[in-house]
């Protein structure tokens, strides 16, 4: 049985798979009428996760996520030890890592630019204003973990996207 910390795990490495098209530097929030920004949008999914509180965990979800809406959540001791919007290369330099590839140089560009064209082809088709990558670096029980996370701002606010198609390949 898939624990929910895999579950978390797996929904974050599959927004790099397919969302990897912002440029290289993480994108900002354009809207000045916006009460919130892609790190608040991915702390509120966190501290909603680690109370067990499936109704705030399904408003920070976008709602044409894979795993929207979520159904249920245990109670767990999720630490946010550090978070930061970032860019693509950053989401993509990490996500090789863990396939075990450890990108670089022309190689690391290759994979950027096929991950922009990519997530600007999802953007374009869930049709929101914009998006941006987050960093987060959590801790459970005093493991540490970092996953990055597409957040898609649409009507102004930010939410977190989570998809199972397009999925990041290095071949």
């Amino acid at each position: 049985m898939i624990t929910r910390r895999r579950l978390t795990q797996l929904f974050a490495t599959g927004n790099i798979l397919l969302l990897a098209g912002c440029n290289e530097s993480a994108r900002t929030n354009d809207t000045t009428d916006s009460t919130d920004s892609p790190v608040d949008a991915v702390e509120r999914y966190y501290t909603a996760d680690s109370e067990g509180n499936v109704n705030a965990t399904n408003k920070v979800l976008h709602p044409e996520s894979y795993n929207y809406p979520v159904e249920n959540s245990e109670e767990e001791n999720i630490s946010i030890e550090k978070i930061e919007e970032t860019s693509i290369r950053d989401a993509v330099r990490w996500q090789s890592g863990l396939s075990g590839i450890e990108a670089d140089g022309d190689d690391l560009d290759a994979l950027v630019s096929e991950q922009e064209t990519t997530i600007d082809e999802l953007v374009s088709t869930i049709d929101v204003e914009d998006y941006s990558f987050v960093a987060v670096t959590t801790s459970t029980d005093g493991e540490e973990q970092t996953n990055y996370w597409l957040v898609v701002q649409d009507d102004s606010e930010w939410n977190i996207y989570v998809s199972s198609e397009y999925p990041f390949s290095f071949a």
